[in-house]
């Protein structure tokens, strides 16, 4: 147990690569899961993006609007 721990930590990725590897390759059930949840992966970038987008927006009109406040000017009123 004389080697570095950041080696063992790579070796240790290194193994689960290759069984995963070997496991998609040998055997169709873990094919199927690995390509569902890839499926399923790639359909939900959009949805989380106009997520981002909402989120991103909300905070910009609350920083616009703490900035009018904090800095002597008036707040919009709606």
């Amino acid at each position: 147990m004389s080697a570095n721990p950041i080696t063992l930590i790579v070796l240790a990725i290194v193994a689960l690569v290759a069984a995963v590897i070997y496991a998609y390759k040998r055997w169709g059930w873990f094919r199927n899961v690995v390509q569902a949840a890839w499926r399923l992966r790639q359909g939900r970038p959009g949805r989380r993006q106009g997520r981002r987008a909402r989120i991103r927006a909300g905070w910009r009109r609350r920083l616009v609007q703490g900035r009018g406040e904090h800095a002597g000017g008036r707040r919009q009123v709606r």
